[in-house]
């Protein structure tokens, strides 16, 4: 078994894993370290193939979660009751050979028990903190991979680790052994049958039917085990920045294990031409944990021809029919064009405003179709038996009927009827967007057909719509969304058509503010250091506050150097009348702190009106505001003395309300 050696230094808040050969600094702070060394043989760990190595990648990522007395434990070092959490580190700025990594979270110190630690790289595997099965997690390996010229997808390399010992209390140092699950295949294909100016645009994979190659898995961390629960039994691998060189190229895939006794090989040329070879009567293994080198002579391999066409080369019925008689593959997944004469309008499907309609002598079915760029039809008098049509969509049989998919689109038509289409338009003063409380929105419409107009909301909680001839009035009465339609019905002398927009309702919205890297304007390690936040628009600026390079999803103000006071200040007045302003409060050790109070002020500059103290204690904590008024700046002090330790309150949240 092939491994890393993990170190970690168990202090306090923060797991920490650190790169040398080319050195990422950790921070400043009390750290749990987890140092990831060279392995001894170049295929062991690591992410990134450098040509005779393998590496950490610019950006990787872990998971880390331990259990004590064999109870999953949550971030505080409790039990979870079922809810197992695993955190994500922190990125590595650069590739380098030895990693270190941190993660915004604490462990308890004083639970004493057997300590075993447990990893998962790379962490977007896992969706979410919270895994209830664990020690068995689900991930998944993607069908579709994005490779370099000279590595695999690093996203898709999949390595479970676990502490080498166990340990009767929080230890000082940890030592973790780490297995691939996956296997890498660096496969060779020569004598690619190109012509001339074809390049590859991907590579396809495909093994037995019962294979599992990518799709979803579970793994047992316990075990070091990848299993199979919805698998794909093939891989495709999107190679259009690689280069062809003798018609030959290189690719590197990666999977589950497996075991193949038949592959199909599908080279796709950015003319969608495939080029196919079949294997049969194999038996290859591709193992997990080592570099599985293969070369494929695509000599024999036959050409297919794309069935893409154009609107001038469209298909007639019986050539569409002859093609789906073919069976060919790429039927499932290649839209094409067909051409002909409407012989019967069947139905109308009112929910999605599509038509099912027949074709020459009702020979060819035209299922659940569209009009013109997907727009929907409004009923079966829009289209007239006799029309001749253009129609984009992908072909199929279905039990006897020889037919297009629904979905498909009508690309061009010419009309059998007298009729014609009525220009229908709505002005620019009509609003997308509106406030509970707004003027009704009063407009016109543009309108050159005879049939009286209709208008509708889709959402009638969000806003009611009326028409009076052709004056269209909007009422916002609930905040969502809605689509207002306007339509025209056919006549004799004109086609039914309509036109719709989306209308957005909005209320008065609170102001919010969030903390971490998505958020703050710049990463500091210090108590003394200023930035900013900014959520939706809305921003303020912090001063005395640290949040540990962003690391951290909350801020920590108040010091063990000196006293000190923090500030958190609206870097604009707010346009609406404040009434109230909550703070989460994480933590905080009220003996060291005087008080957290609210002020006010006109301007920037003058920010002196004291609205409120908040109580001295974690949870969500509230001052209210005697006299709401607008276009007011806000900020909150607090004011430290020296404490025994660093970060004396914590703050994850605040809300102007």
């Amino acid at each position: 078994m092939r491994k890393i050696s993990f170190f970690a230094a168990l202090l306090a808040a923060v797991i920490t894993v650190s790169c040398s050969e080319k050195e990422c600094n950790p921070s400043s702070d009390s750290t749990i370290t987890f140092i990831c060394e060279k392995p001894l043989y170049d295929v062991a760990t690591k992410t990134e193939w450098t040509g005779n190595t393998i590496q950490w990648s610019k950006g990787d990522q872990v998971r880390i979660g331990y259990t004590v007395d064999g109870v999953w434990q949550n971030a505080n070092g409790d039990a979870t009751d079922g809810k197992p959490r695993f955190y994500a580190s922190s990125q590595l700025a650069e590739p380098c050979s030895k990693a270190e990594f941190s993660l915004s979270t604490s462990f308890k110190g004083d639970t004493q028990g057997s300590h075993v630690f447990y990893g998962l790289y790379p962490s977007a595997k896992l969706s979410s903190t919270d895994q209830a099965n664990a020690p068995v997690i689900n991930i998944s390996l993607s069908s579709t991979q994005e490779p370099s010229a000279d590595s695999f997808d690093s996203r898709e390399d999949v390595l479970l680790g676990k502490s080498l010992s166990n340990y009767a209390s929080r230890p000082t140092e940890v030592a973790m052994e780490w297995v691939r699950v996956v296997a890498h295949s660096c496969i060779t294909f020569t004598n690619i049958p190109l012509l001339s100016g074809e390049t590859i645009k991907s590579i396809k994979l495909e093994a037995q039917e019962e294979a599992a190659l990518t799709g979803k898995f579970s793994a047992n961390l316990f075990e070091k085990t990848l299993n199979a629960a919805n698998p794909v039994n093939s891989v495709q691998v999107n190679v259009e920045q690689l280069s062809v060189s003798d018609n030959s190229l290189k690719v590197w895939f990666v999977t589950a294990p497996f075991t193949a006794t038949s592959l199909v090989i599908t080279i796709s040329t950015n003319d969608d031409t495939q080029i196919v070879r079949s294997i049969d009567r194999l038996s290859l293994n591709f193992e997990a944990n080592r570099r599985n080198t293969l070369t494929i002579n695509m000599a024999s391999a036959s050409r297919k021809e794309s069935i893409a066409n154009t609107e001038e080369t469209a298909y007639s019925t019986s050539q569409a029919i002859a093609l789906i008689d073919s069976a060919e593959p790429q039927l499932s997944t290649t839209e094409v064009f067909v051409k002909g004469t409407i012989s019967t309008v069947e139905s109308f499907n009112e929910s999605y405003g599509s038509i099912t309609y027949w074709l020459d002598d009702d020979t060819f079915e035209v299922f659940g179709g569209l009009s013109k760029e997907g727009s929907k039809f409004l009923g079966l008098n829009d289209l007239v038996v006799g029309d001749q049509v253009v129609v984009k969509g992908k072909l199929l049989k279905f039990g006897s009927t020889y037919e297009m998919d629904k979905n498909n689109v009508i690309v061009s038509r010419k009309t059998a009827s007298t009729q014609t289409t009525p220009s229908l338009s709505l002005p620019s003063s009509r609003k997308t967007s509106m406030k509970i409380g707004d003027p009704d929105n009063e407009y016109n419409v543009d309108y050159s057909g005879d049939g009286v107009l209709t208008a509708s909301s889709s959402n009638t909680d969000v806003a009611m719509v009326s028409i009076i001839d052709s004056k269209v009035t909007v009422k916002a009465v609930g905040i969502g969304s809605t689509t207002i339609t306007v339509s025209a019905p056919a006549t004799s002398s004109f086609y039914a058509t309509a036109t719709e927009y989306v209308l957005e309702v909005s209320g008065d919205t609170d102001f919010v503010a969030l903390f971490g890297s998505e958020y703050n304007s710049k990463g500091v390690s210090s108590y003394t250091g200023s930035f900013s936040a900014t959520n939706d628009g809305f921003t303020v600026n912090v001063q005395n506050f640290n949040n540990n390079n962003n690391s951290w999803t909350y801020i920590k103000t108040g010091n063990k150097t000196n006293a000190s006071v923090g500030t958190i200040t609206t870097n604009e007045a707010l346009s609406k009348a404040i009434s109230e302003v909550s703070i989460t409060i994480d933590a905080i050790t009220s003996g060291s702190v005087n008080s957290i109070k609210l002020y006010s002020g006109s301007s920037a500059s003058a920010i002196t009106t004291e609205e409120g103290t908040f109580t001295l204690a974690a949870g969500t904590q509230t001052v209210k505001i005697s006299t709401p008024t607008a276009n007011r700046f806000y900020r909150i002090s607090f004011d430290c003395q020296k404490g025994s330790s660093n970060g004396l309150v914590t703050v994850s949240k605040i809300v102007f309300k």
